[in-house]
């Protein structure tokens, strides 16, 4: 509800249509959060606790925001000024 209201103000689009895509880029987030961490312990040698920060952070820029940003919350009137 924060990021509906406001960090994308975006109530263009059904509660529950925005919850299903939550939960799709939820999934994909745990994927390939647990991919990252697990390819550098194994192929990388790096410790868990690295891992897990270098892999939470470049999934966080490079995955949460903008697929939040473009299809979760993505404002139907892309014209409209909040």
């Amino acid at each position: 509800m924060i990021g509906r209201h406001w960090v994308f103000k975006s109530r263009d689009m059904s509660v529950f249509r925005q919850g299903r895509r939550y939960l799709l880029a939820w999934v994909g987030n745990m994927v390939l959060n647990a991919l990252g961490v697990a390819s550098l312990i194994r192929f990388g040698r790096v410790n868990y606790l690295i891992a897990k920060v270098i892999t939470s952070i470049t999934i966080a820029i490079a995955y949460n925001y903008p697929i939040q940003k473009k299809y979760v919350y993505k404002n139907v009137d892309s014209n409209k000024k909040d």
